[in-house]
């Protein structure tokens, strides 16, 4: 399965990794996941992939909200129902 693949579908990360909610100040492996699927949606500036949660990575993942109609775009990463996903029964 392509981790990336369910961003727009179904979750806000992936249905292959168990995570938790993320916000500024959360460190950790999930927290460089987070970073690296931001790069490669494209975050602008790139993000520093050193598992640390801080202004730079909250800003990107509103970026990334906003951009795609996720709401509230607050900056806290977590898992996120869309109707496409409700559609098919996730």
């Amino acid at each position: 399965m392509n981790p990336f693949r369910v961003l727009h579908d179904e979750y806000w990360i992936t249905e292959g990794h168990a995570m938790r909610t993320l916000s500024q100040g959360a460190r950790g492996a999930d927290v460089m996941f987070l970073q690296r699927m931001l790069n490669k949606r494209g975050a602008r500036p790139p993000l520093a992939e050193d598992a640390d949660f801080g202004p730079r990575t909250r800003d990107a993942v509103i970026a990334f909200q906003t951009a795609n109609r996720i709401a509230p775009a607050n900056g806290t990463a977590k898992k996120v129902r869309t109707r496409r996903a409700a559609r098919n029964g996730r």
